[in-house]
């Protein structure tokens, strides 16, 4: 659905992408923060100073696409939900 909503994104990016917004959600949604801190630490190194700021950011890019998506079709994202 991501993809439908802008052809310029990456899929092989999409999935890395999603994959560590879920990561970050589960450690600040079971309070573990030692993990979150590892995750953090581990950019930084790369040089991803802001990191976090990076994935809120592309977060926000991704749920415009779903509520736009949702507005123009909501019964194609309601099968989506339920399958």
């Amino acid at each position: 659905m991501l993809y439908q909503g802008n052809k310029n994104y990456d899929l092989d990016e999409i999935k890395k992408s999603l994959k560590m917004i879920y990561e970050i959600r589960s450690c600040i949604a079971h309070g573990n923060l030692t993990d979150l801190n590892v995750i953090i630490k581990k950019e930084k190194d790369k040089g991803n100073k802001y990191y976090l700021e990076s994935i809120v950011s592309t977060l926000y890019s991704y749920l415009r696409i779903i509520v736009i998506e949702y507005l123009n079709d909501p019964k194609f994202i309601e099968h989506l939900k339920s399958s």
